[in-house]
């Protein structure tokens, strides 16, 4: 398992344990393999809770979707590698639980009569805001933004650009990489290394070996 391309586990402490286990190499890679597995499931499942606490989501589905892992296979008698990658672009408005402060505009209502273009926002109107209900979210003010409802759906705030109006979005990197990523990172190796050594302890114990599927032989 890598950040930023650096090891989060350290292959020593791997080696020694089997050794002090008078493990074979077999069971020492198929305790690896499983406790890999189960730190990816485990990785997935904790993440998504952490995020959804710290940025409160409508759905989780919607963190979901942004995570994900794949696991390297690695040429025989090697371990196996793992990396997880989370998507940090911006979410919409709506797929954040919060409240938005400003009233809702007539559809056209800031328009130029004669040429059908928006006009600039009058001085001393209020931007739209954001308050998110997540913690790690800070209130946003939109400029050139409008409170609306899409298709009669869920209240939101679209901001107008240059050449198209889009919905307003949150930046989520900064909070995400504060409060997730960076912990993650510190647990995920205690984590692995617990899941390590009761598969290689068990093994050993049993003398349980495994095919390359993980059935009994």
């Amino acid at each position: 398992m890598t950040s930023e391309n650096k090891p989060l586990i350290d292959l020593g402490n791997i080696s020694n344990l089997a050794v002090y286990l008078k493990a074979t190499e077999k069971q020492m890679l198929q305790a690896y393999g499983r406790a890999l597995g189960r730190t990816a499931t485990w990785l997935k499942t904790r993440s998504a809770r952490m995020a959804g606490e710290g940025i409160k989501v409508r759905k989780l589905d919607a963190l979901r979707k942004r995570m994900g892992y794949y696991r390297r296979k690695a040429a025989a008698g090697d371990p196996d590698a793992l990396k997880f990658w989370f998507g940090l672009n911006a979410m919409p408005v709506s797929d954040l639980k919060g409240k938005i402060a400003g009233k809702r505009g007539k559809r056209h209502a800031r328009r130029d009569k004669k040429t059908g273009r928006f006009i600039k926002r009058r001085k001393g109107s209020a931007a739209p805001v954001f308050s998110p209900d997540g913690m790690s979210l800070p209130d946003t003010a939109f400029e050139d933004g409008y409170v609306t409802r899409p298709d009669a759906g869920r209240r939101t705030i679209f901001v107008r650009g240059k050449y198209r109006t889009r919905e307003a979005t949150i930046d989520i990197q900064e909070p995400m990489e504060r409060d997730v990523i960076s912990d993650l990172i510190r647990e995920m190796p205690a984590y692995f290394m617990k899941q390590y050594e009761h598969e290689i302890k068990y093994r050993v114990a049993t003398n349980l070996r495994t095919d390359g599927r993980g059935r009994r032989i």
